[in-house]
């Protein structure tokens, strides 16, 4: 089960936020999640969600996304309750009314059904939404490549806990060699955490898939599962979100 919830914050125009401090968005995600699933999370190193922010002159919207059953009952439940209708942020001391919550899902099995096997998209426009950055031998990696994004959407999607895996030895070979970057607007930024700058970029890329048919498709899954997941490294704390556009 794939979730997402849309929460709109009121927004003073003397108030300063950023995307920068959706660091501390995760942690109302943590203060509203049991000790229990914190801790099997906190074992595991599996984060199955993301959250970012989107900020706008008089309003917020705080996105969250599951990726598995579990972690629907656990992080979006909770904040679908009535009782949930502020975000106060400690840490600058900062509260949000709550206008509106939007909630939508899907099966994992519908989904999958949908985009593996149903009509290929071959060009496909990603737009990194939020400060998006890779990791690699402990080096930060901020533009996109292809061996990147797939090594990363392979990687959340495995480990997401569903009954089939897509990774073989071959398949981010094989990305490689049948996707290409045609266009781009992209600009470098840093993402600013506990006093880190860490070099990430934002904009967008647009993808020509070629190939088979079976590997076009497995690619359009993966991309428009990166919508729920998020790409590169620390998409829980905001980092990573992905939006995924047909070309028309």
């Amino acid at each position: 089960m794939l979730s997402k919830i849309i929460i709109e914050l009121k927004k003073d125009k003397n108030q300063y936020i950023t995307q920068n401090m959706s660091y501390f968005f995760q942690g109302i995600i943590m203060e509203n999640i049991s000790f229990d699933y914190g801790e099997e999370m906190h074992i595991s190193n599996i984060r199955p969600y993301s959250q970012f922010l989107q900020i706008f002159d008089d309003k917020i919207l705080w996105i969250v996304s599951t990726l598995n059953q579990k972690a629907y009952k656990n992080i979006i439940l909770p904040l679908l309750e009535d009782s949930f209708d502020r975000v106060y942020i400690k840490n600058i001391d900062c509260c949000f009314e709550i206008v509106s919550k939007k909630f939508e899902s899907i099966d994992i099995n519908s989904f999958v059904d949908d985009k593996f096997l149903g009509k290929e998209e071959r060009y496909l426009k990603l737009k990194f939404i939020s400060p998006c950055s890779f990791k690699s031998q402990n080096e930060y990696i901020f533009y996109p490549t292809v061996k990147h994004i797939f090594h990363s959407l392979v990687s959340k999607f495995d480990s997401a806990g569903y009954n089939y895996s897509v990774f073989t030895p071959e398949l981010i070979e094989d990305f490689e060699k049948y996707i290409s970057v045609i266009q781009y607007n992209l600009k470098s930024r840093y993402f600013h955490l506990k006093g880190a700058k860490i070099p990430s970029f934002s904009g967008e890329i647009t993808l020509k898939i070629t190939g088979p048919k079976q590997l076009v498709n497995l690619a359009n899954l993966l991309l428009y599962f990166g919508e729920y997941s998020g790409v590169g490294i620390k998409s829980a704390i905001g980092m990573g979100a992905l939006a995924i556009e047909k070309r028309s």
